[in-house]
């Protein structure tokens, strides 16, 4: 693969009033944590897609680093830990603390900040932070919430990778031209990118093994559940099935609510609140049967982060049918259906036969393990990457 590399990963962490709720509880602990040990914590909660990808670079030799543009308080945590050349304290300043001595971290967290000052500051330590941190690659696993013109700056000091879902509305000034290689989620990308000459490559989430021993040994409290998005115009589809399921069973659900919710009154009802992470992930563990559908821009193929992360606790899944996972269901790792009544009467099937139910739960973990391990997945990504930055390092300059 040649040598080794230092990438800088560029990501977020969904919802984000999740992460904050637990920066105002935990706020006595964080504050006297230094930015490894809150790097640490941060990765820890297993958020989004957490340090899947960037640890196996990490134990393959690569120095391979996370960055939350929005989190405030681990830019805070970064601007104190000297990394960054000529920021160190002052970095407070800079961050609108401006009697940081006198601040608690709830005070820092729960600031009102002006919003183009707060732009300002999180750009110029981005930059300070990229500068310092002088990367061979900067990868951006969008939605970043970051200017995606932001990076043109860096591109002649080092290769610029992209990984976009199915969506590319929900990037920023995003363009497929500006990176030197491209991960996507769907063959429609895939294809259309390698149209207009790209280096695209098909991307599949996968599952951690370090998941399995986090989540083990958790008793089966919930019926049927499900965690995401609801109540909004994208995911009409997938709200109106639950809908008809939060009706018939006993249903609870965790997630967003959009501002369509008010014509759901059923899942208002079953709503939980917001979660995300490790404790998504033992909600998952914990239920017998989680449902899996598609936003309505996925054009009925199933690439959500979702159906690994099921699969990845040793739940059974039972999602949308769709023709990318018809072999799954054939070798008896999930179920599938094909409408709100089938998707109701496999609910109460499954509910009542738990030995079928637990068989398709630890065959799908088994399945997930074998065919869609993160050090798998990170082996064929960094070979990508490599490659891009060999193609392109005699044009790039040197790090001042």
């Amino acid at each position: 693969m040649g040598k080794a590399l230092r990438l800088l990963k560029f990501d977020t962490a969904h919802p984000e009033g999740y992460l904050q709720r637990l920066q105002q509880e935990r706020s006595s602990e964080l504050e006297s944590l230094d930015y490894a040990a809150y790097y640490r914590w941060l990765m820890e909660l297993r958020v989004g897609m957490s340090d899947f990808l960037t640890h196996p670079m990490n134990e393959a030799g690569w120095m391979a680093r996370e960055f939350l543009a929005k989190d405030r308080l681990l830019m805070r945590k970064l601007a104190e830990s000297g990394e960054i050349q000529g920021v160190g304290l002052s970095g407070r300043l800079r961050f609108g603390a401006q009697h940081a001595s006198s601040l608690s971290l709830l005070d820092v967290v729960s600031l009102r900040w002006d919003r183009r000052r707060d732009l300002e500051r999180r750009y110029w330590l981005m930059r300070r932070y990229i500068e310092s941190f002088k990367p061979d690659v900067i990868f951006v696993r969008e939605p970043a919430h970051i200017d995606g013109e932001f990076f043109n700056r860096f591109r002649d000091r080092c290769a610029l990778v992209a990984l976009i879902g199915c969506n590319t509305n929900h990037a920023q000034h995003w363009d497929p031209h500006r990176y030197d290689a491209v991960f996507t989620l769907t063959g429609e990308y895939d294809r259309f990118f390698k149209i207009q000459g790209l280096n695209s490559h098909i991307f599949e989430y996968g599952v951690d093994e370090r998941v399995v021993t986090e989540v083990s040994g958790l008793p089966k409290k919930f019926d049927c559940t499900f965690v995401g998005f609801l109540g909004q115009a994208t995911q009409s589809r997938k709200s109106e099935l639950l809908e008809r399921v939060a009706a018939a069973v006993d249903f609870k659900w965790w997630g967003v609510k959009g501002p369509d919710m008010g014509k759901y009154p059923a899942l208002e009802r079953s709503w939980q609140g917001e979660t995300a992470g490790l404790e998504m992930l033992k909600i998952y563990r914990q239920s017998k049967i989680v449902l899996n559908d598609y936003v309505d821009m996925a054009g009925g193929t199933n690439v959500n982060i979702r159906t690994k992360e099921v699969l990845g606790v040793g739940s059974m899944l039972l999602t949308r049918e769709a023709a990318n996972i018809m072999n799954l269901e054939q070798e008896g790792a999930l179920a599938t259906f094909k409408d709100a009544d089938d998707c109701v009467a496999k609910i109460k099937y499954y509910l009542a036969d738990e030995t079928s139910r637990e068989a398709i739960a630890s065959k799908g973990l088994a399945t997930a393990l074998e065919k869609f391990n993160y050090r798998q997945i990170a082996r064929r990504v960094m070979d990508v990457i490599a490659e891009a930055h060999d193609r392109k390092k005699i044009r790039l300059k040197p790090w001042v």
